[in-house]
């Protein structure tokens, strides 16, 4: 029997997928008791599940193989389908979203998105009708150590070769599976072997779950382990002295004679347009022009390993470039609202991270007024003291820590306590309106204190900004 623990989403996603395969099931959560009697020989855990949970000592003491849905699922696919796994801190989403939308329509192959954004790993696989699935015996809890304290001991965050790829299948696969993976996901895979893995950035997050940033980074260049190909930020300090043969970077900064990837040469505007000269560098060297209308410099970040995921899987990068300069922004990231009485409004609700706001307000030329605010993660936002005392005009703090986030910040730029969203919105929006600024909602903060989730909370700010007339 397989124990699915966790009864979202996933899990429900999960125990559909066993039932059509005939294979009892058992799923239950934290509600519920643990199993004594029954013949359980898998375990498999939802992402939100923390290492720290009571399954994982149940599963040690019972000698049960406990693995995530993305192991699970991968175990199913029999090299059917190539992987591109997108992990970091920030930009994850946009740059699933990105690969995906260029990939369906440039690649032969037929091409699915899911993980951590879109549908489970799981659902994807009914999805395939043409591949050949089968259920996989589990790994003995020998051959399946799980614990990331034990696996401290053989990870170097500085030294992890991705060279070691002769032991990889050379057939080709008919599928190209994109998945957004979140540190939870990655944390309980053992066999995941990804054609392509891209970490954007590693910033402090989720400490609720991972209780130690040690841990944290480890789980994150996890994906590292069995890759064929890795795309890093060399701009990031935990990722860029990752050595090995087919490690290619991506940088907003020249990068060293001997560093694959791409980089940043010069960029301008041009007819209401991000423009930007990159250099691509392998064997040889070549010049290329990306337009985009997405703005910052982390979409830029997030294009560039677009673009060297799609040049080391052979398709066109000229195709791949034309259709970046189609992708618009999604929702609830640094999504242009409206404009009333001359002050733009930009929803930035999937922000989440002191990192993320960070990436916001360096994203636009004007001055700022920000919104943020919410259940804090275990962010210090006084590291956002020097651009909050030269950009931001005034910071609308709103949500369950507010006070605590008000002290880190109110030596740096004027800062305001508010009850309700409401508030905030209307009372930036007349700062604005008098200092020509742009108000930013990017609250780097968890949602739930006052919001289903990141969508509804940026619904929420839309529906505010829609609901200001401006003059009469």
């Amino acid at each position: 029997m397989v124990l699915i623990y966790g009864k979202g989403k996933t899990g429900e996603s999960i125990k559909k997928y066993l039932e059509k395969k005939n294979i009892k099931s058992l799923i239950i959560d934290d509600n519920d008791p643990l199993p004594e009697s029954e013949n359980i020989n898998t375990i498999i855990v939802s992402p939100g599940v923390p290492f720290f949970n009571r399954i994982f000592k149940y599963a040690r003491k019972r000698r049960i193989p406990i693995i995530s849905e993305i192991e699970f699922a991968y175990r199913q696919c029999n090299d059917s389908c190539e992987i591109i796994a997108i992990t970091g801190t920030d930009g994850k989403t946009t740059t699933t979203s990105l690969i995906y939308e260029v990939l369906k329509e440039i690649s032969d192959k037929n091409v699915y998105v899911g993980g951590n954004y879109g549908i489970p790993f799981v659902e994807i696989l009914d999805k395939i009708e043409e591949a050949s699935f089968s259920y996989q015996k589990p790994l003995d809890q020998k051959n399946n150590p799980l614990d990331i304290a034990n696996s401290d001991k053989n990870m170097n965050k500085n030294n992890i070769s991705t060279s070691h790829v002769s032991h990889l299948t050379s057939h080709v696969s008919p599928f190209i599976v994109v998945l957004e993976l979140s540190s939870f996901q990655i944390y309980s895979t053992k066999t995941l072997k990804p054609k392509v893995s891209i970490i954007l950035n590693i910033s402090t997050d989720h400490l609720d779950w991972h209780k130690k940033e040690k841990h944290y980074v480890l789980s994150k260049l996890k994906l590292l382990k069995n890759t064929e190909f890795s795309v890093l930020n060399y701009d990031d300090k935990c990722l860029k002295n990752i050595k090995g043969k087919n490690v290619y970077y991506f940088s907003l900064k020249d990068l060293p004679e001997d560093v694959k990837g791409i980089y940043l040469k010069e960029h301008r505007k041009e007819d209401g347009l991000n423009v930007y000269n990159l250099v691509l560098k392998d064997d040889k060297t070549e010049e290329i022009q990306v337009k985009t209308q997405l703005i910052g410099f982390h979409n830029l970040q997030n294009i560039m390993a677009t673009i060297l995921t799609a040049y080391l899987l052979n398709v066109d990068v000229d195709k791949v470039i034309e259709k970046i300069k189609e992708f618009k922004p999604l929702s609830h990231r640094i999504e242009f609202v409206k404009e009333v009485e001359g002050v733009k409004f930009y929803n930035d609700s999937k922000s989440t991270t002191v990192q993320a706001v960070e990436k916001a307000i360096e994203s636009f030329d004007e001055n700022v007024v920000l919104i943020l605010g919410g259940i804090n993660k275990g962010g210090d936002f006084s590291k956002l003291g020097s651009l909050l005392k030269t950009k931001v005009l005034s910071a609308f703090i709103i949500g369950r820590d507010k006070e605590q986030i008000y002290q880190m910040i109110k030596d740096y730029t004027n800062s305001i306590k508010k009850e309700s969203l409401e508030e905030a919105v209307k009372d930036a929006f007349e700062v604005a309106k008098s200092n020509k600024a742009v108000v930013l909602f990017s609250p780097g903060c968890a949602s739930f204190d006052m919001f289903k989730n990141y969508a509804d909370r940026g619904n929420k700010f839309k529906e505010i900004v829609e609901s200001l007339n401006g003059k009469k």
